[in-house]
């Protein structure tokens, strides 16, 4: 219980520092409640992003419920932040991931750049990052994120692929999950996720979750 308050406090402290300095007419702050049920787990997910013309923060929380006696329960948070001193869409970005599985965490840190490309409904950036976590060492990571904003529906594209010491440095990994959704009123939208991943030499898996997005 006491692992599971400390990433609750980790991402409620994250988004409640956003709110308080969001006051300018510069800055936004978006925060979403998600619900996705798919054929072999059930999740909910809080999603808070804050940004200025010069700096972007993000914290995501997941909790995954097993739907049969393979799938077991987890606990997921990711924060990150992106800060550039100059016109050059160029960003210093720092990141935190961790997951709590079967009473264990795995923490992975992140540091490295993100170059953005803008247009006029959204954004695409590349990330080449250096990573770290305990089970697998140092290692490597190449991440695509994208998010685009239309007047009736939003698309949100992650994709990291990555290598370490465990996997002698070759890219043997990659993830990639897209997520759709059309927008019933400013506050509730219906979708979906497509997550695609493929982890050392263990077959490429997908799965398809059903999704309903609240915006507060």
């Amino acid at each position: 219980m006491r692992r599971i308050t400390i990433i609750a406090a980790l991402c409620l402290a994250s988004i409640s520092l956003s709110a308080q300095t969001w006051t300018e007419n510069n800055h936004f702050l978006k925060t979403s409640v998600i619900g996705n049920i798919g054929k072999n787990y059930a999740k909910i997910v809080t999603e808070s992003t804050q940004g200025t013309d010069n700096n972007t923060g993000y914290a995501y929380t997941e909790a995954g419920f097993g739907l049969n006696p393979e799938s077991l329960n987890y606990l997921y948070a990711q924060l990150f932040w992106e800060q550039k001193f100059w016109e050059t869409p160029l960003f210093i970005h720092g990141e935190f991931r961790t997951t709590l599985f079967e009473g264990q965490f795995d923490n992975i840190y992140y540091l490295g750049a993100a170059y953005c490309f803008y247009t006029p409904h959204g954004f695409a950036a590349i990330e080449p990052l250096y990573r770290y976590n305990a089970y697998d060492g140092h290692g490597y990571q190449l991440s695509i994120v994208g998010g685009w904003d239309w007047e009736r529906f939003d698309l949100a594209e992650y994709f990291d692929w990555w290598g370490t010491k465990a996997s002698d440095f070759v890219p043997r990994c990659a993830y990639s999950e897209t997520r759709g959704y059309v927008k019933l009123n400013k506050r509730f939208e219906v979708g979906a996720v497509f997550i695609l991943s493929k982890y050392f030499d263990a077959p490429a898996t997908a799965n398809l979750f059903a999704g309903l997005k609240v915006n507060l």
